[in-house]
């Protein structure tokens, strides 16, 4: 039932769905373009991945950002999710992201 409301009607929340490709995404490059644009000057870089599954790097809005903690650049990352249709954005541990244990976390806090 509440597949055909999907249907007919925009949904109002969707799961985090662990993408087919979390299998070849190269992590380590990923990292380096997130560091390089820190040592560039960006405040928020940020790993997003778009609804057709690719992982990309990004920078969060000058304004969305003032509302973000300082993160620990070696450990922690921002990453969007726009994969679901909409985005998410979430500060979360990079062993997190890689694992796809951010998609698996079934609370409201994936940090």
């Amino acid at each position: 039932m509440l597949e055909a409301a999907d249907e007919l009607f925009p949904s109002a929340m969707h799961q985090l769905a662990l993408p087919a490709s979390m299998e070849v995404v190269d992590w380590e490059w990923l990292k380096q373009q997130i560091s390089k644009l820190r040592s560039q000057g960006a405040v928020y870089p940020a790993i997003q991945l778009n609804p057709d599954g690719a992982f990309v790097t990004t920078l969060v809005d000058r304004s969305q950002a003032a509302l973000l903690k300082p993160l620990d650049p070696e450990a922690e990352v921002f990453f969007i999710n726009h994969f679901s249709g909409f985005a998410i954005g979430v500060i979360t541990k990079w062993e997190d992201l890689i694992s796809g244990k951010v998609f698996k976390e079934s609370s409201g806090d994936l940090s």
